[in-house]
């Protein structure tokens, strides 16, 4: 009797095995299609609003700037402080700060997957959050090179 049920067991084993690999090979199949559909984020084309420190005032445009960064997905943020000449920010769970000095960033750059790259003069990338949506992307960048003109003392 036990050799009926060996073969029987084994059977079953390869049956499963030939379902799980089918069904494996499937979802691989759907996640590549997918990518290759939706491709690499691309820029948001969006007109900067370097004026948004001037419009808001300091204080306001401080705030606004220290809740945006509060309020980002990746990296987490626990802690900001805003300045005429530098942002600083902390990573919750962590012992790292970054600081970014204003007079240092050139430009920025919007996508589509909401993260913002901010990049200094030496083509440097000096911050990256990924934030909640492209209103809050576009808020963050428009801030920070509103900071930035300002620390640059220019009305570029």
């Amino acid at each position: 009797m036990a050799r009926n049920i060996a073969p029987k067991l084994h059977g079953n084993l390869d049956a499963q095995t030939s379902i799980v690999e089918l069904r494996v090979l499937w979802l691989l199949l759907v996640c590549v299609v997918s990518a290759l559909g939706t491709g690499c984020p691309s820029t948001v084309s969006y007109q900067p609003n370097e004026g948004v420190v001037d419009t808001l005032g300091v204080p306001q445009a401080q705030q606004l700037l220290k809740d945006t960064l509060l309020r980002s997905v990746n990296p987490r943020v626990d802690d900001v402080e805003v300045t005429d000449d530098f942002m600083r920010y902390h990573l919750a769970g962590t012992a790292y700060d970054v600081r970014i000095f204003f007079k240092d960033v050139q430009r920025a750059e919007v996508y589509s997957n909401n993260v913002v790259l901010i990049w200094g003069g030496d083509q440097r990338i000096l911050a990256r959050p990924l934030l909640a949506n492209t209103q809050e992307a576009t808020t963050f960048a428009d801030l920070v090179l509103s900071f930035a003109r300002r620390a640059r003392g220019s009305t570029r």
